[in-house]
């Protein structure tokens, strides 16, 4: 498969290597000039770690501790998003997608906190960003959208340029080439207007890419060719190195190999000079793959052996899987399996072809499948109707202006027929065909607000039905039973943790689950929690008689985060070992459910995470839940809650739902 590099617009300002070099230097100095731990101090350093991202990633995101832990001792949360914000770019700027994602969630959970949405857009930009490198696309989508709408709430055309150029990413990498070019269409124009020279050259190739999907070479390479000259000229070494790849690609497509060879051997130096393993790792595939594809003429004419070409293949695609596996582009490991097992096929290594094949078909569903195409459709459909609202009131005032106007007119007309009378019984007609009209669109107004708060609230709690750090714990405690050579109890962990999240994905695309999957899910997560922190709990799960837990609906998941907040705040720092009691009883229409553990208790779980955490965390689980039950509230006209006692020993939570019934 064929995969352009598109290039991310980060809302930076592009200059010369040589300038940026000049701006670091001066700013070091000044840092050196300025020895007192204050905030003039401390914007010198965000300032510093800001321009390192585009010289020494590493070094960068390295500096960036020092401004963080200055930024904690001040108290001043403004310019610690910003030392997370920028830590993150230089973990971008690494290739080091997981740590970027941690550092650009710190920053947004600060901005949002603080309640600065012109920051927070720039914030959820570069988050899109990670997740586009790593082919999660809706999510990506997702957080594009919301720049782009925080951007257009304050006018920023620089960012709406960069939020529309990397919308239209996504939908290239779609194939929904008409799409893209809207949206690369409306960045070119903002780009144009202010001279953004970069934005221009972004904007030129991620085009190219469109027209290279369209099938129109000539126009894809006229591009391509266009912005790799004005990236050389401007000194912008990614525009230069993305653009060699890309024009390499195209050449490779076509069947041109001796030009395909030249650009992306080109385009491996720069980007392993960069440090960028994650474009690195694809140009390694596309070279293993001309090895394939090319006819032995090509070969040859490299004054290469025949007999070896799929041996130099093989180095390049291994390689390309490692730096892919080891940056977490799921889309480039998904291309190397499916090339290595061509290789292995080519070698008569049957066996391997086959592991290798298999490796590839168990990826490439993760890339995109049709829920995630769904949600993308989704989001755009929620941006086109918060952009409807926007101009309601002042369509709204078009047509009244219009209507007045009208009135008017007719009174002049026809007053010396109809007299005063008719003309008041006019008005007042109009007066209520309009009121009518006002009210009938607030009333569809304001249930589509509705309708999208329910699609929100569904999306955070997917999100937070299963914290990320239970994921990555997961994967630690695997590979620590690797390890330790127990690969039986890897093993079983490894099958118990599949099941588990493919429960969770099947339960949270629907609104209500029976009571016996949510159960099987929820089971299974206590279970991978006991076993990852060695039987430090035990839990028991009680069922009232008169619930059927097959027939019984409830929302998926919904206590989950509860019996997480028991694991890791009451039970885990406990001494000794703790128990986890769940319980589900029916009282008439309503079901009552509720998860009580003997651990530490709420006032001291606070006072340890006041003590550990420079930053107190809010419990987002609990607000989502809050929030899911107000909906349901509102749809069943019921009255559901969530109410917490503090125990002698530990928490209890009690959660009331009402009865809901498969028939």
């Amino acid at each position: 498969m064929v995969r352009l590099i598109l290039l991310l617009n980060l809302l930076t300002t592009a200059l010369h290597c040589f300038a940026q070099q000049q701006k670091l230097d001066s700013l070091l100095n000044a840092l050196k000039a300025h020895p007192q731990p204050d905030t003039v101090r401390l914007d010198i350093m965000n300032n510093i770690n800001f321009t390192y991202q585009t010289i020494d990633p590493a070094k960068g995101a390295e500096k960036a501790d020092e401004a963080i832990e200055l930024a904690k001792r001040l108290g001043d949360k403004f310019r610690l998003a910003l030392a997370f914000a920028y830590k993150g770019m230089n973990y971008s700027g690494e290739s080091h997608f997981k740590g970027a994602l941690e550092m650009f969630s710190q920053a947004a959970y600060l901005l949002e906190a603080l309640g600065n949405n012109k920051k927070l857009a720039s914030v959820y930009n570069a988050i899109g960003n990670v997740y586009l490198n790593t082919s999660n696309f809706s999510t990506a989508m997702d957080y594009y959208f919301k720049a782009l709408e925080g951007y257009e709430k304050y006018n920023n055309k620089p960012g709406i340029a960069v939020a529309s150029n990397n919308i239209g990413m996504v939908y290239t990498d779609l194939k929904k080439s008409s799409l893209a070019l809207s949206y690369y269409t409306r960045a070119m124009k903002i780009y144009e207007e202010s001279g953004d020279i970069k934005g221009l050259i972004d904007v030129f190739a991620n085009m190219a890419n469109t027209y290279e999907n369209l099938r129109n070479v000539n126009k894809s390479l006229h591009l391509y060719l266009k912005a790799l000259r004005i990236s050389d000229s401007i000194g912008y070494t990614f525009g230069v190195a993305s653009n060699n790849a890309n024009i390499g690609i195209s050449y490779l497509h076509q069947g041109s190999f001796s030009n395909a060879d030249h650009y992306l051997r080109k385009a491996i130096l720069m980007f392993h000079r960069m440090h960028d393993e994650n474009n690195e790792a694809l140009m390694l595939s596309e070279i293993a793959g001309l090895y394939v594809k090319a006819p032995d003429s090509v070969i040859v004419k490299k004054g290469l052996k025949l007999s070896g070409r799929y041996d130099i293949a093989l180095s390049y695609a291994s390689k390309a899987l490692y730096l892919a596996e080891k940056v977490g582009a799921v889309g480039v490991q998904d291309d190397a399996w499916k090339l290595l097992s061509e290789i292995y096929e080519k070698k008569s290594s049957y066996n391997k072809a086959l592991q290798a094949f298999k490796k590839y078909d168990l990826l490439k569903d993760s890339v995109l499948s049709d829920e995630k195409e769904q949600e993308i459709t989704r989001r755009e459909m929620q941006y086109t109707f918060n952009k409807k609202q926007d101009s309601i009131m002042v369509e709204n005032g078009k047509q009244q202006a219009i209507a007045a106007a009208k009135l008017q007119q007719q009174r002049i007309i026809n007053g010396s027929l109809v007299g005063g009378t008719c003309v008041l019984l006019l008005a007042g007609f109009t007066s209520f065909v309009f009121y009518k009209r006002r009210s009938d669109a607030e009333s569809q107004r304001q249930k589509a607000e509705f309708q999208i708060e329910v699609a929100k609230t569904e999306l955070k709690a997917l999100r937070a039905q299963i914290n990320p750090h239970f994921i990555f714990n997961s994967l630690d405690s695997i590979a620590d039973f690797v390890d330790k050579n127990n690969s039986q109890t890897a093993d079983y962990y490894l099958t118990q943790f599949s099941k588990m999240m493919r429960l969770t994905l099947e339960n949270s695309g629907k609104n209500e689950v029976s009571l016996a999957k949510d159960l099987d899910a929820l089971e299974r997560y206590i279970q991978l929690e006991a076993m990852r922190l060695q039987n430090k709990f035990t839990y028991e799960i009680k069922v009232d008689e008169a619930i059927d837990k097959e027939t019984t609906l409830i929302p998926p998941l919904i206590m989950q985060p509860f019996v997480e907040n028991s694991i890791k705040h009451g039970i885990t720092p406990k001494e000794g070992k703790g128990k986890i009691e769940i319980a589900f009883k029916r009282e008439g229409e309503m079901i009552f459910c509720s998860v009580e553990d003997d651990g530490i208790g709420r006032e001291e779980a606070e006072a340890i995470k006041r003590e550990t955490e420079s930053i107190a965390r809010k419990s987002w689980g609990m607000d989502i839940t809050r929030e899911r039950i107000d909906i349901l509230n509102k749809l069943k006209k019921a009255s559901g809650v969530v109410k917490i006692f503090d125990l002698e020993k530990g928490t209890r939570v009690e959660l009331q739902l009402p009865l809901e019934l498969k028939f």
